[in-house]
């Protein structure tokens, strides 16, 4: 069997290396503030795309911002 890995990437992200910046506007439908994602990695499990941006889903992204 193939390692799916190997072509689409680790899902999962390294948390210690994730950095995050305030949006300032709560995500429609959660009430809870966005954070863009300030590492480029579509690959991650907690990245959704928002136009060229991709905002960080992740529960606590707000533990993950740069100053």
């Amino acid at each position: 069997m193939y390692d799916v890995k190997k072509y689409y990437g680790n899902l999962d992200p390294d948390l210690r290396k994730c950095k995050t910046g305030s949006v300032g506007a709560p995500i429609p439908g959660a009430g809870r503030e966005m954070y863009y994602c300030r590492i480029d990695n579509a690959d991650c499990k907690y990245a959704m795309p928002l136009g060229f941006d991709y905002i960080c889903k992740h529960p606590t992204a707000h533990a993950f911002e740069a100053p």
